[in-house]
C-alpha cells in the first residue's frame, strides 16, 4: 500500500479548488483538517470533508495530527505560516508567489533546510500540458538553439472581483499575482539563466487605481530574446490567438460587471461566486507562448496541445500524461515519501519572485536590474518530475 500523507489546509478559498481534486484522487493523501478565519470558507470545508476546522493556524497545529500543510492564504502571510509549519516539523506546499519580498522567501528556504522538510511552491503553469510539450521538444536542442521566447497575456485580471490586497502592489498587484505565472512558464522553457530585466508597469484607469499591466524585456546569459507582457485591462484577450475572435458582447464583460460595485461587495461576490468564465473562452490555453528555434517555432493549441511550425509545414502535437496541479501534487508526494528533490522548490519560487520584483524596480528607476538569485534549472530533476512524454498527433 502507498504511504498516506496526512495534509492540512490553511486558507480554504478559491485557490484551493484546483488543488483539492488531485489531493483527493487515489490513496496517497488524506485531507485531515483546515484553518480559516472566514466562516464561509470554514462552512465550505466542513460540508465537503466533515473534518476538524479551526479559526487559526495556531489552533490547527495544536489540535490536529498531520504530515504536511498546504498554505493558500494571502501572500503576505506565507512566510510566518510556513516557518510555523517548519517549527512543527511539517512539509509545506505554498501558493504562488512564494512571498512578497526576497528576504522573506530566503528565510522560508532557510527554515525548510534547517528543519529538513520539503518546501514547494504551487507554480502550476510551467506544467500545463502545452508547456510540457514545448519543454520536451526543445530540451537538448531538439529544435536547434532556442533564439527567442515570448509570453503575452491579455486578460480581464484587473476587473475580476478581488479582495483589496490582491490589487495592492505592496502585497499583490498584477506583477506578483500574474507575473508569477508568466515567469514560472519561462523558467522551465528558457535555455539559459536570465541575467537582467527592464520593465514598466501600467496604472491606466483613473476609476480603478492600481497596477493593471506590466511589460518586460529579459536578457539571458546566452543572448536569448525574451519579452513578457500581462495586460489585465479587459479589452483585447489573448484567447483570440488560441480560439478565434470572441463575440463582440464577450469583450469587456468583467469591466461592465464591476461597474458601480463597492470594494466590499466585490470581495463578497468573489467569495460566493469566484470568477465567472466568459462563454467564448474555450481553448483552455493560459495566455500565449511563442518560442522561436533554429529549426522551428512553437505556439499553444487548444486542449493542451501545441503547434509546431518547421520546414515541413505545421503540425499539432500533444504531450500525454499528468498536467497542471496534478503534477505539482505528485511532485510534492514523491519529495516527501521518496526523498526526490523537488523542481518547484523554494529556490524556484525565489527565482520567479526576483523576476517579478525586478520589473517594479526597473519601472521605478528607469534602469535595467541585474539578477542574482536565478540559478540554472537542474535538467535531471526536471526530467524526473516531467518524464518522457508520448507526443501524440493533434488535429484541430
Amino acid at each position: 500500500m502507498a504511504q498516506i500523507v496526512k495534509i492540512a489546509i490553511i486558507g480554504f478559498g478559491l485557490a484551493t479548488d484546483p488543488v483539492v481534486g488531485p489531493l483527493t484522487t487515489g490513496d496517497r493523501y488524506e485531507i485531515v483538517a483546515c484553518a480559516d478565519p472566514d466562516p464561509i470558507s470554514r462552512d465550505k470545508f466542513t460540508a465537503q470533508f466533515n473534518k476538524p476546522v479551526f479559526n487559526t493556524a495556531e489552533e490547527l497545529f495544536a489540535g490536529a495530527e498531520f504530515d504536511a500543510v498546504y498554505i493558500a492564504t494571502p501572500t503576505r502571510l506565507h512566510e510566518s505560516l510556513a516557518i510555523m509549519a517548519f517549527d512543527h516539523g511539517k512539509h509545506v506546499l505554498v501558493e504562488k508567489p512564494i512571498s512578497t519580498s526576497l528576504e522573506a522567501a530566503e528565510r522560508m528556504v532557510a527554515a525548510a533546510d534547517k528543519a529538513g522538510r520539503v518546501l514547494m511552491v504551487n507554480h502550476k503553469r510551467s506544467v500545463d500540458r502545452n508547456v510540457i510539450g514545448m519543454w520536451q521538444l526543445t530540451k537538448n536542442n531538439g529544435l536547434g538553439r532556442v533564439r527567442a521566447a515570448h509570453r503575452w497575456h491579455y486578460s480581464a485580471w484587473f476587473y475580476r472581483a478581488r479582495a483589496e490586497d490582491e490589487r495592492d502592489p505592496a502585497v499583490g498587484g498584477v506583477v506578483l499575482r500574474q507575473g508569477a505565472h508568466e515567469f514560472d512558464v519561462l523558467r522551465l522553457l528558457l535555455p539559459s539563466v536570465p541575467v537582467k530585466v527592464r520593465g514598466v508597469t501600467g496604472d491606466w484607469d483613473d476609476e480603478r487605481e492600481g497596477e493593471g499591466s506590466f511589460h518586460a524585456w529579459v536578457e539571458c546569459g546566452d543572448g536569448t530574446i525574451v519579452t513578457v507582457i500581462h495586460n489585465g485591462y479587459d479589452y483585447f484577450q489573448t484567447e483570440e490567438f488560441n480560439s478565434g475572435l470572441l463575440n463582440p458582447d464577450e469583450i469587456a464583460v468583467d469591466r461592465r460587471r464591476l461597474a458601480g460595485e463597492s470594494a466590499e461587495s466585490e470581495h463578497l461576490f468573489k467569495r460566493q461566486f469566484g470568477h465567472p468564465r466568459t462563454p467564448g473562452f474555450t481553448s483552455g490555453v493560459y495566455g500565449f507562448t511563442l518560442m522561436s528555434c533554429d529549426d522551428g517555432d512553437l505556439r499553444p493549441a487548444p486542449d493542451g496541445a501545441l503547434w509546431l511550425y518547421d520546414k515541413n509545414g505545421r503540425r499539432g502535437l500533444r504531450a500525454e500524461g499528468l498536467q497542471g496541479t496534478a503534477v505539482i501534487i505528485d511532485e510534492f508526494y514523491r519529495a516527501i515519501t521518496e526523498g526526490f528533490p523537488a523542481l518547484h522548490d523554494g529556490s524556484w519560487g525565489l527565482a520567479v519572485l526576483e523576476l517579478c520584483l525586478a520589473i517594479r524596480e526597473s519601472a521605478k528607476t528607469g534602469e535595467a536590474v541585474t539578477l542574482s538569485r536565478q540559478g540554472a534549472v537542474d535538467a535531471e530533476i526536471a526530467q524526473r518530475v516531467l518524464g518522457d512524454r508520448v507526443m501524440a498527433e493533434y488535429n484541430e
